[in-house]
């Protein structure tokens, strides 16, 4: 159920930031979401690539999905980090600070980058509360 939330969540933030370009500054909303998720639990690669490569296509018109390359190469990274660190927090944000580096090089104003990185914190939180407070079947446990 997460999956189709963040999925329908993501094309809504695609064209808020397709229809409303031009009238103020605004994150990227999909890039947001979708770097939130994979924060929140590696685990989500697998569809959640995929879905910033289409994003990557749709919004920036490049044929390099630079959005999706940079994730990975910040997945490794986290990986690299939580085997010899330890998981911790620090390796999750700088996985979303490398991930969201391509919007400096689209040439994004500085306060798209900044809500970015705050939308994408901010959801991250919000994501993996919510992962750990349901269990994977998603009915709420009720208290006796």
């Amino acid at each position: 159920m997460m999956v189709v939330v963040i999925i329908l969540a993501t094309g809504c933030g695609m064209l808020f930031n397709l229809t409303l370009d031009a009238v103020a500054y605004q994150p990227d909303w999909g890039a947001a979401l979708l770097i939130a998720a994979v924060a929140a639990k590696r685990g989500r690669w697998p569809w959640v690539l995929p879905l910033l490569m289409i994003h990557d296509m749709v919004l920036y018109w490049v044929p390099w999905p630079w959005c999706a390359m940079m994730t990975v190469l910040g997945l490794i990274l986290v990986i690299w980090c939580d085997v010899h660190l330890g998981t911790a927090l620090p390796q999750r944000v700088l996985l979303i600070v490398i991930a969201l580096l391509p919007m400096t090089w689209q040439r994004w104003p500085g306060p798209d980058i900044v809500l970015t990185l705050l939308l994408t914190i901010t959801l991250w939180y919000l994501v993996r509360i919510r992962s750990k407070v349901l269990p994977p079947d998603g009915k709420p446990v009720t208290a006796l």
